[in-house]
């Protein structure tokens, strides 16, 4: 009795240390191979592999353009001088590059980060005289006296 509760045990344990696998639970083998079969299976095994290789190229062809970005990002955020009111900027790009600019967290939706980037400008006011960040800060309407 002993022996069968062990035995019990470890072909549980065996199945818990079996790897799974998760791959595709479409069967991809065919039992008949009659000629018109296999000139269908041989079509779309060429289209599966087709659309692999497209994936493929979409996917490389989304991380160069993504590293453009990035780098494109990095440069606006090192050089970029901001010369419209910060209520112009209504894209995320524009206001993560501000937020970087300003050593802020670039993380957020576009509402969040023109939140930190306000209470930043309300904290510091002494950016105002940084001519990099004058143009966020909203222009004195001034007249013009004749």
């Amino acid at each position: 009795m002993a022996r069968e509760d062990l035995t019990t045990v470890r072909t549980q344990l065996e199945n818990v240390r079996k790897k799974r696998s998760y791959g595709s639970s479409k069967n991809k083998a065919r039992a008949l191979t009659l000629p018109e079969m296999k000139a269908d299976f041989d079509r779309s095994e060429l289209e599966r592999l087709e659309k692999e290789l497209e994936d493929e190229e979409k996917q490389a062809e989304k991380a160069v353009a993504s590293a453009n970005l990035q780098h494109q990002m990095l440069q606006d955020i090192v050089l970029k001088t901001f010369e419209k009111p910060l209520s112009t900027y209504k894209k995320k790009y524009d206001l993560m590059v501000i937020a970087g600019a300003l050593k802020l967290d670039t993380v957020g939706t576009v509402a969040v980060l023109q939140e930190k980037i306000k209470a930043h400008l309300i904290a510091y006011p002494d950016l105002k005289s940084n001519p990099r960040f004058a143009g966020l800060f909203h222009p004195s309407r001034q007249r013009n006296v004749a």
